[in-house]
């Protein structure tokens, strides 16, 4: 283990730290680990059910913790109890210093935390963490304690065995993306739905499995008869951004077709996103944001696969948005798909968004047929990032 992870002053707040700690395996991963990222022990243990859902959360702990440089053990006890798993916590302790030892009850079921806390002698330090509140020591008030942040894929490992893939960096368009929102605003308003007809008669034709057609003519500027000025900011930034072919009129290259189907939507919100924190004073350097990620899942040799336009950790917590300039009931499977995925996380631990463009009465019909876990917000939200963020994030 690197020593130099390990603070070499200890401070009054940190007088309660030991090397060696004894962990109570909830079904929750997170808060099982989260304590233990404000200073990294030496030794771990995680006391677990023999539950399945206690078994496999105190398997993933002990492999992140591993993966830390931290000896990690797990040991399994009664669920129901009490004089089990006092037997069991002693016993772990008398294998080592008790002068090294510590307790963390913050995992556990509410059985679990009496009998452990009950069970070894007061001069013991037993800790409890709350994300918000800090680190509670024995008796004593909490103290502001924030652990490291963790990654995307930190965070989805603790929750299940996954694969995450990230796409090849997609083409950058910023010039053309701030060209078709403004330009979409001008024309639609509330909502953003122009597009829809025009990549339905557009788009669709030249479409072929992943692929494109290469276009033999040029297509209609989707401002074309709309208004022309706009039309031409389009063409222009398209050209700029690297998007149209070196021919005459609006003839999009494959990266450009890509774009106007809905990439531009993707960095649209991209851009918001990071935009609305630093509007509310966050470096949005580090939210470890991810774009374009196919995650699948294996459970009971059962494997199933979600993609992601957007990820990002912040405070701790994962969030999920799935963009989507699609139809209403396009926009509707999407919201499933995210709220299902979001409920193997923990709500309190992954939060989801779609990003729709769809008007304002559309999303309201989409949020009555869902649950508060996914956020749906109007466009007019994107037009306040700050605000977004604060509504949805603080």
């Amino acid at each position: 283990m690197n020593r130099e992870t390990l603070p070499t002053v200890e401070t009054p707040e940190q007088a309660w730290w030991r090397p060696v700690w004894i962990c109570l395996a909830g079904e929750q991963p997170l808060p099982n680990v989260l304590p233990l990222l404000t200073r990294l022990p030496e030794t771990v243990v995680f006391l677990h059910t023999d539950m399945k859902a206690s078994i496999e959360s105190a398997k993933r702990c002990a492999r992140f913790m591993a993966a830390k440089g931290v000896k990690t053990m797990t040991h399994k006890t009664s669920a129901f109890s009490p004089k089990q798993v006092a037997e069991d916590v002693v016993t772990i302790a008398a294998r080592h210093d008790l002068s090294r030892v510590l307790l963390n009850y913050t995992g556990g079921t509410k059985l679990m935390s009496l009998a452990a806390h009950n069970a070894l002698p007061p001069h013991i330090p037993k800790v409890y963490f709350d994300s918000r509140m800090g680190i509670m020591a024995d008796q004593n008030a909490f103290v502001a304690a924030e652990p490291p942040a963790l990654t995307v894929e930190e965070m989805l490992s603790l929750h299940a065995d996954v694969t995450i893939d990230l796409t090849a960096e997609a083409p950058h368009g910023s010039e053309t993306s701030s060209a078709l929102l403004a330009g979409l605003l001008a024309v639609d308003g509330r909502n953003l739905t122009s597009m829809l007809s025009f990549r339905q008669k557009y788009l669709k034709p030249l479409r072929t499995g992943r692929n494109w057609r290469r276009l033999t003519d040029p297509i209609k500027n989707p401002f074309e008869d709309k208004n022309p000025d706009t039309a031409r900011g389009l063409e222009a930034a398209m050209r700029k951004d690297g998007l149209l072919e070196e021919r005459e009129g609006f003839c999009p290259n494959s990266h450009g077709l890509t774009f106007l189907e809905g990439l531009w939507w993707e960095q649209v919100v991209a851009a918001r996103v990071k935009e609305g924190f630093r509007e509310n004073g966050i470096d949005a350097a580090s939210l470890d944001l991810k774009t374009n990620l196919t995650i699948r899942w294996t459970r009971a040799n059962i494997v199933t696969q979600n993609e992601f336009d957007l990820a990002f950790v912040f405070r701790n917590r994962l969030y999920l948005i799935s963009c989507t300039s699609a139809s209403e009931s396009e926009t509707e499977k999407r919201r499933v798909q995210i709220e299902a995925f979001t409920d193997r996380l923990g709500g309190h631990f992954g939060k989801a968004m779609i990003a729709s463009t769809l008007g304002g009465a559309l999303i309201d019909k989409l949020r009555a047929r869902g649950s508060d876990r996914v956020f749906v917000p109007a466009v007019g939200h994107w037009q306040d990032p700050a605000g977004l963020i604060r509504k949805w994030c603080l």
